[in-house]
């Protein structure tokens, strides 16, 4: 089958109405904003408070007790946003730089940022796509996609129909920016370049500053809303029974902030707050 591809005017064209084939970098956030943003939970501030009070009162061993609660809530987070913000990096990395593309019907070597819908490029192993296309002709066309999808085998593709809408045309008869010809060859007629593309939409998501509450993220708020409620009501019903109690005031705010941070071997079974023992007199 004879490919003439665009023309050289077609593709100047068309690359002044879409612009280059390059990603749009998402803002990102320094180490220290997003350290920062991990404290700003409930739970961690009221952790806070419980270190504050067990560190006045000398109980050094309860104090790093909470301190490792937090550390460890802290990094979790903190590690999970920095990878997230990095992965337009890794994402670039997975497009060449140089491609093979058919232009006035002759085999052209363009740099990526020059790809247009249209183009019809070459699809080789070891190509790492530069757009998203639909294939036109292939033979044993293999192409790993797991950084779109997570699959960890390659897909076998096969020939699409370029009349149909892009819509209606299945993924096995296409190729998407940033996976990786894997074994055999082809062609494919490009539909897609830079942030219209699957993978241009992952980057252009990590810059969505509109972050909607999704089912999971409602639920845990009312949770950890709940969980505040909870402990200031049990602190505060146990501080009021010691006073009651003429408990000394060092031992109340002890049992109060032990039962805020969640050390609970701090109460003694022979508590006055334990029911279950023999009262002191």
């Amino acid at each position: 089958m004879k490919i003439e591809g665009l023309t050289q005017r077609q593709a100047d064209e068309l690359l002044v109405k879409h612009g280059a084939n390059i990603l749009k970098e998402p803002e990102t956030y320094g180490p220290i904003k997003i350290l920062l943003d991990q404290l700003k939970s409930p739970l961690i501030f009221v952790l806070f408070i419980a270190v504050a009070l067990s560190f006045s009162l000398g109980e050094y061993i309860d104090t790093v007790f909470i301190m490792i609660v937090i550390l460890i809530n802290t990094s979790l987070g903190f590690f999970q946003e920095y990878k997230a913000q990095n992965i337009l990096k890794t994402l670039k990395k997975k497009v060449s730089k140089k491609i093979k593309v058919i232009r006035d019907g002759q085999t052209q070597i363009i740099d990526y940022t020059l790809l247009v819908p249209g183009d019809t490029i070459l699809l080789h192993a070891g190509l790492k796509v530069p757009g998203d296309a639909i294939i036109i002709e292939e033979s044993e066309l293999l192409v790993d996609e797991s950084i779109l999808t997570g699959e960890s085998h390659p897909v076998e593709k096969s020939v699409g129909d370029t009349q149909l809408r892009q819509e209606e045309i299945k993924g096995i008869h296409k190729v998407f920016m940033g996976s990786t010809v894997v074994e055999g060859y082809g062609y494919a007629k490009v539909y897609a370049t830079s942030d219209k593309t699957q993978f241009g939409k992952i980057a252009e998501s990590l810059e969505d500053k509109f972050d909607p509450p999704t089912p999971i993220r409602l639920e845990l708020q009312r949770l950890s809303k709940l969980v505040i409620l909870i402990v200031i009501f049990i602190t505060g019903f146990v501080g009021i029974l010691g006073i009651l109690r003429n408990m000394p005031l060092d031992d109340v705010i002890l049992t109060s902030v032990s039962l805020a941070g969640g050390d609970y071997s701090r109460i003694s079974p022979y508590s006055p707050y334990s029911y279950s023992c023999p009262r002191h007199e």
